[in-house]
């Protein structure tokens, strides 16, 4: 079942995996050298844990390593990594890394494009096991461990006729994603995950639990409003449920040989757009170049209908697999459009090596024509393994929000675009890489400042001009609750 450009992305990655790894390791965070007298203490750790501690000998190490965008440059290996099954462990593991002197990374969903959530001979809290899901206060509350994904989510609400507003990729985990602001199919409509978040358990870098909520540390909830990871471990999240059952979405496919007049005439759609529809693109060439419009819209259908009219009359589709039905279902692609997604019977095969994929990409003020013409000629030399990403037009209800409510920056008519690869081989990854690397290299002149969950550097001045005017009030908050930096595997605060 797919629902997302970058769930595509992950199927025909994990399609390719099968079992490869590489022995390439080129990340860009030094790493710190384990004291020889830590591997002991690891036993003594897993002693105290509820959950499980993974050593590099063990046998599920080498998968739970690994993060969704996984190549020669985020490859990490961690000294240990603590599979955490309540928040008493995350303290304990806290704890114990602090003591020994061991790099923290903090790991829900995995899909931080930078491989934030990993780390060289540090200690990885994965929260994957904390991964509840439950409704509560007359069920207008979704509260949920960090550990569940945004898919597991959407299929428990909609058991019990009830939808967030998440993101677009139902295989990323919950915290990273509303940490980072969240932007989705419903941000039109409900806002960001993160203007929906009502409070959250976090731990924070001394071992304190605490409740941050409207009454309880306000600073400190309006902080993970969209100020990532930087002061704390989130253990649970509290989350507004909206009363929504249906949802008008799915897929129109054009032919990508129109990609100019597609983007141009997309730009030129979104101005307008009401705050029920959101319309994610993806072009890609599985077997010819296809441009997948995939739509949402929040709303009655024969509203639905008028709004996606313009869209429909573009070009005649190759596939039109948009309809009315409950949600997340409606979002997966129709057969006739599933069709589309298939490389031709003599596309040569790849070998299978070292499998992995890559994506960069940042944030466009608009999508101008010079803007178009970068992305069209950075297509046009693209060698197998690619695709283009643009969405999250900015506007509705997460325009709405001011800096009192979150600091995530609201530039209405901003979108995010995203340029990945991915491959088979270890020989082809140089290549794939490198074109992902040059195309938002090219983009560079068109951007502005990124939406931090799609930031693709940690250089500390990005991430200042990301937060605008609200990273001073994010620093006094990161100095109270994280004095030492300890987290600072994120889009980091700097002291």
């Amino acid at each position: 079942m797919l629902h997302s450009r970058r769930q595509i992305l992950d199927i025909l990655y994990r399609t390719a995996v099968a079992a490869g790894s590489y022995s390439l390791v080129a990340g860009c965070v030094p790493a710190r050298r384990v004291s020889p007298a830590v591997p002991a203490g690891f036993a003594r750790l897993a002693g105290r844990l509820n959950g499980t501690l993974l050593l590099p000998t063990s046998k599920q190490y080498d998968a739970s390593r690994r993060t969704f965008s996984f190549n020669p440059r985020t490859d990490r290996r961690p000294a240990a990594i603590a599979k955490c099954k309540d928040e008493f462990d995350v303290a304990t593991a806290i704890e114990f890394a602090r003591a020994n002197d061991l790099e923290i990374a903090v790991r829900s969903g995995g899909h931080d494009v930078l491989a934030a959530s990993t780390c060289d001979d540090g200690l990885l809290i994965d929260l994957s096991q904390l991964n509840a899901i439950e409704l509560e206060q007359g069920r207008s509350v979704a509260v949920t461990g960090p550990g569940a994904t945004a898919g597991a989510v959407d299929r428990a609400m909609a058991a019990q006729d009830r939808l967030l507003a998440l993101g677009c990729n139902p295989q990323v985990g919950v915290a990273g994603l509303t940490l980072g602001g969240g932007l989705g199919w419903f941000m039109g409509s409900f806002g960001a995950a993160c203007d929906n978040l009502l409070r959250a358990r976090v731990v924070t870098a001394d071992g304190n639990i605490l409740t941050a909520s409207e009454e309880h540390n306000r600073e400190l909830l309006w902080a993970l409003r969209g100020g990532g990871g930087n002061f704390g471990v989130v253990v649970e999240l509290a989350l507004r449920a909206h009363p929504v059952t249906t949802v008008t979405g799915g897929y129109l496919c054009f032919d990508g040989g129109n990609l100019p007049e597609f983007l141009r005439f997309y730009r030129d759609y979104l101005a307008d757009a009401p705050d029920a529809l959101d319309v994610e693109v993806l072009v890609m060439a599985p077997a010819r170049p296809v441009i997948f419009a995939m739509v949402s819209f929040l709303g009655e259908p024969d509203e639905a209908q008028r709004a996606l009219a313009p869209l429909r009359a573009f070009a005649e589709p190759l596939a039109d697999g948009v309809r009315t039905a409950p949600y997340p279902g409606v979002m997966s692609p129709t057969a006739e459009v599933a069709a589309l997604f298939r490389p031709a019977s003599d596309t040569p095969k790849e070998a299978n090596d070292a499998p992995g994929i890559q994506w960069l990409g940042g944030s466009l003020d608009e999508l101008d024509d010079a803007a178009i013409t970068t992305i069209v000629e950075q297509i046009e030399i693209a060698q197998g393994g690619w695709a283009f990403n643009i969405g999250h037009h900015m506007h509705g209800a997460v325009c709405r929000a001011t800096a009192a409510d979150s600091p995530l920056p609201r530039p209405r008519g901003n979108f995010t675009y995203h340029f990945d690869a991915w491959w088979g081989s270890a020989a082809s990854a140089p290549e794939r890489m490198a074109w992902v690397d040059g195309a938002v290299g090219a983009m560079r002149t068109h951007e502005t400042a990124a939406y931090v969950n799609y930031l693709s550097n940690n250089d500390p001045a990005s991430v200042r001009s990301s937060y605008g005017a609200n990273y001073a009030r994010l620093q006094s908050i990161k100095r109270r609750y994280d004095p030492d930096n300890v987290f600072h595997r994120n889009r980091n605060i700097a002291l």
